[in-house]
């Protein structure tokens, strides 16, 4: 006896794809480009708005605080590397080498401690210029550079208009708006 196969059916693929994860469907759900934006430049709809009011978000806050510590404890690592050598060994090199890296730190750190101090965030707008040498990224707007990671940088787009939100003293990207329908 021949057995005929059902007929496949729309409801067929809706219930399949509703038992399927999310990240095996072949077909991707669609986001709208300024969510795919938003999410590789690192930034939520809430740090837009805090950024648009001339305020740091709480989780823009916190990110810069863990930054501020991460340079903190630089600071304290070089300082006791520097007190072994001098005593120890003194090895003026490599005693001239952590000096240099313990100033870079401290310097950093009052980057941060100003911004978090300052709670501000201040925009620049105008066509951005985009630059890679090597695995570093950077995004140039009025002569401000901007250190961002790859995928924030395949996000921009050369040459157009952006209004780009950082941290006045750190120069930490925080944001941004494509400013394309203001051009």
């Amino acid at each position: 006896m021949n057995q005929r196969k059902p007929e496949h059916t729309a409801l067929d693929d809706e219930n399949e794809s509703q038992s399927v994860h999310p990240l095996l469907r072949k077909e991707k759900p669609k986001r709208k480009p300024e969510a795919v934006f938003m999410d590789a430049v690192g930034f939520y709809e809430d740090d837009l708005k805090a950024n648009q009011a001339g305020q740091l978000s709480k989780e823009q806050y916190r990110i810069l605080y863990i930054r501020r510590n991460t340079w903190l404890a630089g600071i304290f690592m070089s300082v006791s590397v520097l007190i072994i050598l001098w005593l120890g060994f003194r090895a003026a090199f490599l005693i001239a080498l952590i000096s240099g890296g313990l100033f870079y730190s401290c310097n950093k750190w009052l980057m941060f401690n100003k911004d978090i101090k300052s709670r501000q965030a201040a925009n620049v707008e105008g066509r951005i210029s985009l630059d890679v040498n090597g695995r570093i990224y950077t995004l140039t707007l009025e002569n401000i550079k901007f250190n961002i990671k790859k995928d924030a940088f395949l996000a921009f787009k050369n040459g157009d208009p952006y209004r780009i939100f950082y941290t006045p003293y750190s120069k930490q990207l925080l944001s941004a708006e494509w400013l394309r329908d203001q051009d």
